[in-house]
């Protein structure tokens, strides 16, 4: 593209969003939540980061929903993310807080790299915790996953500790 004078060899980054929503699962989206499981433990392998997709089971995802934990993240109408978001550690990793919520599985389709989606899924998250009182988001990730690690520190969560493979992370709100 040029436009007017000393532009020509210049380049731009454009970043296109597309439109995200954010919703409470239903039945009719645990395949697809599948699909996504297996192509995120897909691309995690092939960059050498091992990861545990049975702890996605089919069964977790129904019982994350049917306790309303199970959110998930939509675009050009296809589920392509999700998360499970709790006012009450289930990993028990955290002293117990009022003023937290906690984010476990989020989990991005590789499909959509490039888009953003993880970040934007987060600040969702943000905006729906602050919403409701809550001052702190949690989560955690594999602390040998360097790039994961970096990505929440980019976002502005800080890592605050360990707890066996895992490195936790929070950010005030």
């Amino acid at each position: 593209m040029t436009s007017g004078g000393g532009s020509i060899g210049r380049t731009y980054d454009v970043v296109v969003t597309v439109p995200l929503s954010v919703r409470a699962a239903t039945g009719g989206d645990i395949d697809a939540l599948q699909v996504i499981r297996e192509e995120v433990a897909v691309d995690l392998l092939e960059r050498g980061i091992p990861w545990n997709p049975n702890s996605t089971r089919r069964d977790h995802l129904e019982a994350w929903m049917a306790d309303g934990a199970l959110w998930v993240a939509t675009s050009r109408e296809e589920v392509v993310g999700m998360l499970a978001l709790w006012w009450e550690d289930p990993a028990r990793y955290w002293p117990k807080s009022d003023l937290a919520a906690y984010v476990h599985d989020l989990m991005i389709s590789p499909t959509v790299k490039g888009e953003r989606t993880g970040e934007r899924l987060l600040s969702w998250v943000e905006s729906y915790v602050r919403g409701r009182g809550r001052r702190l988001v949690r989560l955690d990730c594999d602390a040998n996953n360097q790039v994961l690690c970096r990505y929440y520190e980019n976002l502005g969560y800080r890592r605050v500790g360990t707890e066996g493979a895992f490195a936790l992370f929070e950010k005030s709100l």
